[in-house]
């Protein structure tokens, strides 16, 4: 509740960690073709959620987004539709 996220692409945080998931949807992030490539996470990068659900939940848990974060990134990766 309240968190201050960062919008940034997907990157290998912690040694062999190639993936992480929307916390709500399970969607995948990584920088796998087929995967979303951008999400929203917390400071230690390890909570990751999916544009969609950002959108979808951003007002009910009051999220925060920190400004000037990674804007060479490009808007988050939408979120296919067959999900």
């Amino acid at each position: 509740m309240g968190a201050r996220l960062r919008v940034m692409r997907w990157r290998m945080s912690r040694p062999g960690w190639d993936h992480d998931h929307c916390e709500f949807c399970r969607d995948k992030i990584s920088s796998y073709d087929g995967d979303l490539h951008t999400g929203y996470t917390t400071d230690d990068e390890y909570h990751w959620i999916c544009p969609k659900c950002f959108e979808d939940f951003r007002e009910e848990f009051r999220w925060t987004v920190e400004p000037g974060a990674e804007p060479e990134a490009g808007p988050p990766s939408s979120t296919p539709d067959d999900r």
